[in-house]
């Protein structure tokens, strides 16, 4: 094989593993009023960071949030768990009561896809 197949080869493997990281990444979002969370992706899915708010006084369906919740997930690999907001006082409380956090993704590009998922608790 000559020395350009080669660099050619080369420069189209990284091209295409660039390209498709750059796609791969996205920024998942639930929002409700004013319970919302979210999870953005760093620089080529290096990491994530994520943020969940809940506030008791909104009604979601006639529901009202105790906490809000989110978890990454890499199938087999990592797990963050669910990771829960302080709980509110009572289902009439209009404080906002938030949780921030970052999980770092794998450098594995042959791992399974960084999962989000995020959610709530009810009164």
């Amino acid at each position: 094989m000559s020395r350009f197949t080669k660099r050619v080869g080369a420069a189209i493997a990284v091209g295409g593993l660039a390209i498709g990281l750059t796609l791969a990444g996205a920024t998942a979002a639930n929002a409700a009023g004013p319970n919302y969370c979210h999870s953005t992706e760093w620089w080529n899915q290096l990491g994530y960071d994520g943020y969940v708010q809940v506030q008791a006084s909104y009604s979601d369906s006639g529901r009202h949030a105790k906490t809000g919740w989110m978890r990454w997930y890499i199938p087999s690999y990592a797990d963050s768990g669910r990771l829960y907001t302080p709980s509110t006082t009572s289902s009439s409380s209009t404080l906002i009561k938030s949780k921030s956090s970052s999980f770092q993704d794998s450098l594995n590009p042959w791992e399974a896809q960084t999962q989000f998922s995020c959610g709530y608790t009810w009164w």
